[in-house]
């Protein structure tokens, strides 16, 4: 087996001198440091959202946002990362400056290998004993174990460096001690070493498994914690418990000791949601990856059987914060840059509260019988539709067998056509009286379910208490709160001049356009004729904006020329509902004024 060298810390080098750069990157990756270059604060941000550092080297002066400010920023914000300034001034007062910011050196230009080979030691000697991790010892074997594991397949050594970022961010999100995440991220690796006694011919065949080489995957969890056990280290202990649970199931059905709820214990169930998370948006050697947004669904169908609610609550929460601060989310269906590259880690833990996607038990049961209605009215309006269409085609070809019947014979009426134009005349009207029957129904099943009836969102009455709830939910929970006044564009005109059939599918043209960009759990309203309200939690109003613009895109879409007017208002202290409709209403109507001018 070949020697496994030390894994080496995550550096980020900052410099707008391309050479420099470029230099620094070389000397550091000789040395077996994992570099990241960036040249400007801009990027420098945008590395520091995607993956954890162990120490950044940042320039003094560059163009825009200076270095000290962005490592003053960063080490507030990233407190377990180290920084080196780098600078062509020999000033002192700079390097007291860098230093009190939080730098543990400063270099100054031109500098030698040795120069910057030291001082980058002694920052990250610095760092761990800032940071007293008292596991290195320990870290330093997971890590050679999961070389043995990373040497046989590919696929799994990607999955293991970001599921172990994901676990650490669900024990954040969940408000665990700070040491129990940093030891839950150093164990969590080793959570398929037991793949070391899976052959080849299982763990990299590339089509479904049978069930026998099904049964042997599956002992990898038993191999895998006979390898951790029996240690006194606490990190190997709960390495152990990861490498044993993470394939069971809150309701019992998992493998290999069928525990159930809080049997599992709690590192074995953020293990499960990180590892099957990580699975299903990866490419593995038996399937492609899927799309970010059937993983979400496939998660949360498995809230309580497969998974622990609280603990998917709190994934689900760290996946729709990202989402806000990146609404494109360009990672989440495309191939990685870079493998090897961990997920961004959240802000400093806090008390995890009910989650956005499922808030409570009440609100899922509401939507789903909301779901369930509102599939059985699109049933009901797709048949009456289907039914008009029929009557039209019988109404033509009854016309069309007059017509012919009254040519024949200098004029006299063929009586045979003529009988078979009143039967399509009689089928005709029964089709259309069926149809009337179904938007008949179809509107009373949108009515039980207080549902305005061409849209299918929430109509007035429902929508006032759903609005009102949720400024209450916000206040509660200190989140964030937008509403959006949305005016449909001209829907008089269209009225007026193509007709209120014409008018009708604008508006739910532009209601499907809503809903389609609208989270799940957001509200959203028909306010009036022409008019809806939403509310945004936990968003904001860069986020509100946003999505404002993505609605006005998928209505161009739908119907060529269409548009809206929108109108943001956050949550005051002093707010209630018909105070910030008023504030968002205000905002509309200077946002169609600034449009008219």
């Amino acid at each position: 087996m070949p020697d496994v060298g030390p894994i080496r810390e995550r550096i980020l080098v900052v410099d707008d001198d391309e050479g420099l750069r470029a230099l620094l990157g070389h000397i550091l990756g000789r040395e077996g440091y994992r570099c990241t270059l960036a040249e400007d604060a801009a990027s420098a941000r945008e590395a520091l959202q995607r993956a954890p550092y162990d120490l950044i080297v940042c320039d003094v002066a560059m163009p825009g946002e200076s270095g000290l400010d962005l490592v003053e920023d960063a080490v507030r914000r990233h407190e377990r990362m180290a920084a080196l300034m780098v600078s062509g001034l020999d000033d002192i007062a700079l390097a007291d400056r860098a230093l009190r910011i939080g730098a543990y050196g400063y270099v100054v230009k031109p500098f030698s290998i040795n120069d910057v080979l030291i001082a980058v030691l002694g920052a990250l000697r610095h760092r761990r004993a800032a940071t007293d991790d008292p596991s290195g010892m320990g870290e330093d074997t997971i890590r050679r174990l999961c070389v043995a594991v990373e040497a046989r397949d590919v696929d799994t050594a990607a999955h293991i460096a970001r599921m172990s970022e994901h676990c650490w961010q669900i024990a954040r999100e969940l408000g665990l001690p700070r040491e129990h995440c940093d030891l839950l991220r150093t164990a969590s690796p080793m959570h398929d070493v037991g793949k070391v006694g899976v052959s080849d011919e299982i763990l990299l065949k590339p089509g479904p498994l049978t069930g026998a080489e099904r049964s042997a995957m599956q002992l990898h969890a038993e191999i895998g914690y006979r390898i951790l056990a029996g240690s006194r280290s606490e990190l190997l202990q709960i390495a152990a418990q990861i490498a044993w649970t993470h394939h069971e199931r809150y309701d019992g059905a998992g493998y290999p000791r069928g525990l159930a709820g809080e049997e599992i214990p709690l590192d074995g169930r953020i293990a499960s949601v990180a590892d099957v998370y990580d699975a299903l948006t990866r490419d593995r050697v038996y399937r492609p990856r899927l799309p970010h947004a059937e993983v979400i669904r496939y998660l949360i169908a498995g809230r309580g059987t497969a998974f622990d609610p609280a603990v998917l609550d709190a994934f689900l929460a760290i996946v729709e914060r990202d989402f806000d601060a990146d609404p494109r989310q360009p990672d989440r269906d495309q191939p990685a840059a870079d493998d090897d590259q961990p997920a961004a880690a959240p802000p400093p833990a806090r008390t995890h509260q009910a989650t956005r996607f499922a808030r409570d038990a009440a609100a899922l049961d509401r939507g789903s019988t909301a779901a369930m209605r509102s599939r059985e009215t699109e049933h009901r309006l797709v048949a009456a539709d289907q039914r008009d269409h029929v009557a039209q085609a019988r109404d033509l070809t009854a016309a069309a067998r007059d017509k012919t019947a009254a040519e024949r014979d200098r004029g006299a009426v063929d009586v045979a056509l003529h009988e078979r134009s009143v039967h399509e005349r009689a089928m005709a009207a029964a089709d259309r009286v069926a149809a009337a029957t179904d938007r008949r129904q179809a509107a009373e099943d949108r009515r039980h379910a207080g549902l305005d009836e061409l849209t299918g969102v929430s109509r007035r009455g429902t929508g006032e208490l759903a609005l009102t709830r949720e400024i209450a939910r916000s206040r509660r929970s200190q989140r964030p709160l937008i509403l959006a006044v949305i005016d449909i564009d001209a829907l008089k005109h269209v009225n007026d001049v193509d007709g209120h059939a014409a008018g009708d599918a604008l508006v739910r043209d532009v209601a499907t356009a809503t809903t389609s960009i609208m989270r799940a759990y957001d509200v959203v309203v028909r306010w009036g004729g022409d008019e809806f309200v939403c509310a945004l939690s936990d968003a904001t109003l860069d986020v509100a904006t946003t999505r404002i613009t993505a609605i006005q895109h998928a209505l161009d879409g739908l119907r060529h020329g269409a548009s809206i007017s929108a109108g943001l208002a956050e949550l005051n202290d002093d707010d209630d509902l018909e105070a910030l409709i008023s504030r968002a209403d205000g905002a509309l109507y200077r946002a169609k004024r600034r449009r008219a001018g």
